[in-house]
């Protein structure tokens, strides 16, 4: 009999972390991080379906505990990833009015809470970043900045203390972190952050560095050089890198102040620490460099990167790297202990994106829209490949693979990943099973889910026979509860749709 839907799906999208709350198990233990070996065993964890237009941008906080989207709808969306607090990927709330590629956006060093800019640049809106929130408070800050002068910020940063807004008069306002209160203001065109956000080294109009303390907002020094360009920090803050018209040098923080300790006549496109901060990090034209930090002596050299070198990485143990040059041309190095440089291998094909794993063991090489391929850094050799859409992210403990198609983000992982799911597939289809447009066989199908793949439902039949699910790339459908589905959880969890 031909049926059809009383009304759109979406709107019970939004709910279904309430509705599946049944099917969220205790943790037992932690995720493992996907290795090169594990390309061909990634599945579809679980879907984020909140945006109602193409999500333009995602990514995960830099520790991990949420895991943020920006979408064409003017929505910028918040979710859970700290699973010991909520189910993974639970949605915590969506700040509206926002503008892809407008409004900046900055999360607090202990990623507790989220500053973004409003009133078309001229305020800063300060959410706390805990837990869900009902829909009527998602918009709703704990307190707002407003922009002296009514100037519109370009940028926002957190230090431990304070909030930083830089705007269109080329100044660095302080607020403190806490209150929104205004603290200090430096006149400057460009600012370097530490790791750790102690250190703040801003570029004054003359091209001085004016170093600025993170907890107190006051100036610890104003180093003894013009015209500089690039700034660099150590991790530990001891050291700061600086290149200028004559060459690079880095200073030292000695007595209260960075006193010069090395300079080299090199001119210089990019400079940086070495991630345990013995060398310098230099890139010019095709080569990029390793500066013993000490003697200032060439350690070892990247040669050869076809029309300049767009990235360079670094594992954390320093015993590979891994250069991306302008021609696509990904390369993996081997780096021993005094810093000498020897080429492991040429990546297969162009590739536009690379990632590095935090175990040093394995690397992502991915053509954008084509392939994600999976190298063994180690032994310099391809394991494997995976498909990758466009603007993925690996998360920071390499657990999670996300990806975006359409309005849909996918949370991809290891099929054991113990994880509780705010949204968890009902099903997996044991053969290739047909999506409907309407929940009867008399229509012709609109899509196919293949065989072993996850089924992601947001409502049934009264009479249990159809299930209402979402694809991947936002396409909604029927599927027919036959054999052909192994049940993960009774279909009684899902709500019923109203048909007629």
């Amino acid at each position: 009999m031909k049926t059809k839907k009383r009304h759109s799906l979406f709107l019970s999208i939004v709910i279904f972390a309430s509705m599946l709350s049944g099917w969220v198990f205790a943790q037992e233990d932690t995720p493992t991080p996907i290795t090169a070996e594990d390309s061909t065993r990634l599945q579809t964890l679980t879907l984020l379906v909140q945006h109602t237009n193409t999500v333009a941008k995602i990514g995960f906080t830099p520790h991990g505990t949420a895991f943020y989207s920006a979408g064409f709808d003017g929505q910028y969306c918040v979710w859970n990833l700290n699973t010991q607090r909520d189910p993974l990927g639970t949605l915590y709330f969506c700040v509206a009015d926002y503008l892809v590629g407008a409004n900046s956006v900055a999360w607090s060093l202990d990623e507790k809470h989220l500053a973004i800019t409003g009133n078309n640049g001229t305020s800063i809106r300060i959410f706390r970043v805990h837990a869900a929130l009902p829909s009527d408070e998602w918009n709703i800050p704990i307190f707002t900045i407003p922009s002296p002068n009514q100037s519109v910020i370009l940028s926002l940063f957190f230090t431990p203390n304070f909030l930083v807004a830089h705007d269109t008069n080329d100044i660095f306002t302080f607020y403190d972190a806490q209150n929104g209160t205004l603290v200090r203001k430096f006149e400057g065109i460009e600012a370097t952050i530490s790791p750790d956000g102690k250190r703040l080294a801003l570029l004054d109009f003359s091209g001085r560095v004016i170093l600025i303390d993170g907890l107190s907002a006051e100036v610890i020094d104003i180093l003894p050089v013009d015209n500089v360009s690039l700034v660099a920090f150590s991790s530990d803050n001891r050291w700061i890198a600086t290149a200028d018209q004559n060459g690079i040098q880095w200073w030292e923080y000695t007595r209260q102040q960075y006193e010069l300790f090395k300079e080299l006549d090199r001119q210089v496109q990019y400079i940086a620490f070495s991630p345990d901060d013995r060398f310098i990090v230099t890139w010019e034209a095709k080569s990029v460099f390793l500066w013993e930090r000490n003697s200032g002596t060439l350690a070892g050299e990247m040669p050869d990167h076809s029309g300049g070198i767009n990235s360079v990485q670094f594992t954390p143990d320093m015993s590979r790297a891994v250069t991306l040059d302008s021609a696509g041309n990904g390369r993996i190095w081997r780096i021993n202990e005094s810093g000498e440089v020897e080429r492991l291998l040429l990546m297969r094909d162009r590739v536009d994106r690379i990632y590095l794993s935090p175990d040093s063991v394995s690397a992502i090489a991915a053509r954008i829209e084509f392939f994600a391929r999976f190298y063994d850094i180690q032994r310099g050799q391809l394991r494997g490949q995976y498909t990758m859409p466009p603007d993925s992210e690996m998360s920071p403990d390499w657990t999670l693979m996300a990806t975006i198609t359409n309005n849909v983000i996918a949370l991809h992982g290891l099929p054991n990943d113990p994880r509780p799911l705010a949204f968890p597939p009902i099903a997996i289809a044991e053969t290739a099973v047909n999506v409907r447009q309407t929940p009867s066989t008399e229509f012709a199908r609109i899509a196919i889910i293949p065989e072993n793949e996850p089924v992601f439902g947001t409502a049934r039949t009264e009479d249990n026979q159809w299930i209402h699910v979402i694809l991947e790339d936002g396409t909604q459908g029927w599927v027919f509860v036959s054999g052909n589905l192994r049940l993960n959880t009774p279909l009684e969890n899902l709500p019923v749709m109203q048909i007629e």
